[in-house]
């Protein structure tokens, strides 16, 4: 025990006096290891605890030199309030002894964000609070490692992880053959599963009588349980913000405008797969954190082309059970016909509420010809053709159309020469736009049209 009075004091001497953030506790950690957490965490969110209003707090974290080891960050629990760039409450990693140093990573939000590693022995972790609403916090741990294996971004992928694992040629994934030992080079490839577009339980395409249409989706009618298994609910902050369609185990795809701006925070953001009755649980619900969040880099707010995003779920979703699978990717660059008949499902607002819908709905609506859409009665031009088109009812009255709370979700086409569903297009309806404008079908991007660029940010992630 004195060697151990020793060291520790010859510990604090190297690396200086111990310091306080402010926050009421000791918050320089000096050794290898250590972990820290919010003012009043308790793990149980029962019992209600929160953090402290108008925080400024610091926790520095200090290894020895001698070693030559940088410091890693982790998270046991992790429960911020979430705003875009982290705005009101926010947890910053430095990449030094204090908040001069590079910003490692400004994190909020509710899910677990990805460890975070330094470039040196030194980091500082900065808890930083507003005047309104507060969460439960976090518990952290800290502890030194090795260098990260890196590979070449784009060129390489890395054979299990960063600690022991070793690079292999980008052109070696997906090909075929497992170049890893445990072969997760050849895991959520750009191909969906063979049998994607089947569902368990078969979609009702009959329609109700029409007095027994719902104003929901606007003019669909209740979607059977599990019909529909590739569409998910994208809540952020446990809210819902958007509709999504899994296109393999690993990936959803979404509208831009859905997550564009806190597209470098994916821990504000759930996926919820296997759902049906949206505001009761489900038997085969499941939630999924997002670890990545790539918008296709021609996406602008100035403009509605491109209105495409993919989200790189936490792990790998089930598509084992019959409420969870993935739809086909389209073939690259095909055309439809005028008036193709297409479907569309989502939980979003109904006429006149602004509420998500109780159960999830669906509609059949007609894929227009994109001359036909940029006419000067419909969309005058505003409509970009080469990566968008039109839909909505059978006539072109537009009183059967996606709404607001559907963006993101799928517009979906039945090939019959495969018997699979594809994913034809995705809602880019934008927030506060109205829905079932009489004359003026919805607009959607065109996944065909955008195929190659999921498939390549499949290839390389």
């Amino acid at each position: 025990m004195i060697r151990y009075a020793i060291f520790f004091a010859l510990l604090a001497v190297t690396f200086g006096q111990q310091r306080d953030s402010g926050c009421g506790t000791n918050h320089f950690q000096i050794g290898f290891q250590g972990e820290f957490f919010s003012m009043n965490y308790d793990p149980d969110p029962a019992n209600n605890a929160r953090y402290s209003p108008n925080a400024f707090c610091d926790w520095v974290c200090e290894t020895s030199a001698v070693q030559q080891q940088v410091i890693q960050l982790t998270f046991l629990d992790f429960a911020v309030e979430g705003a875009v760039n982290c705005v009101y409450d926010s947890v910053t990693a430095y990449d030094g002894t204090d908040a001069t140093a590079p910003v490692l990573r400004k994190m909020c939000g509710h899910s677990i964000p990805n460890p975070t590693i330094a470039t040196d022995r030194f980091m500082t972790v900065h808890f930083e609070t507003d005047a309104s609403v507060q969460y439960r916090g976090f518990h952290a741990e800290w502890n030194t490692r090795d260098e990260p294996i890196e590979c070449g971004t784009g060129t390489e992928f890395r054979c299990g992880d960063d600690v022991n694992g070793f690079c292999i040629p980008i052109d070696l994934r997906c090909d075929g053959t497992d170049d890893c030992p445990t072969g997760e080079d050849e895991l959520n490839c750009p191909e969906n599963s063979l049998s994607c577009g089947e569902p368990t339980f078969a979609p009702n395409l009959t329609a109700p009588y029409h007095d027994e249409f719902s104003t929901d989706i606007v003019g669909g009618w209740p979607a059977e349980a599990g019909s529909w298994p590739w569409v998910v609910a994208l809540q952020r902050m446990f809210s819902h913000t958007c509709g999504g369609t899994i296109i393999n185990s690993g990936w959803v795809v979404t509208a831009a405008h859905c997550v564009y701006l806190d597209r470098v925070n994916p821990a504000v953001y759930d996926v919820i797969t296997g759902k049906h009755i949206y505001l009761q649980p489900d038997p085969f619900e499941a939630v999924h954190d997002i670890d990545e969040i790539f918008v296709h880099p021609d996406f602008s707010f100035f403009k509605e082309d491109y209105n495409i995003a993919l989200l790189k779920v936490r792990g790998e979703m089930d598509l084992n059970n019959a409420y969870t699978h993935d739809i086909c990717l389209p073939p690259s660059g095909i055309t439809f016909a005028n008036n193709t008949e297409a479907w569309i499902a989502g939980w979003g607002d109904t006429l006149p509420s602004t509420d998500v819908t109780g159960i999830l709905m669906q509609a059949n609506v007609n894929i227009y010809s994109k001359e036909y859409c940029n006419s000067p009665e419909l969309h005058n031009g505003d409509m970009f053709e080469t990566t968008m088109f039109c839909a909505g009812g059978d006539s072109p009255a537009g009183d059967v159309d996606a709404c607001n709370g559907d963006d993101g979700g799928p517009l979906m086409w039945y090939q019959s020469s495969t018997a699979k569903w594809n994913l034809a297009g995705i809602v880019s309806h934008r927030s506060g736009d109205k829905c079932a404008e009489p004359g003026l079908p919805g607009l959607y991007t065109d996944a065909s049209s955008v195929v190659n660029w999921i498939r390549d940010i499949l290839l390389h992630n």
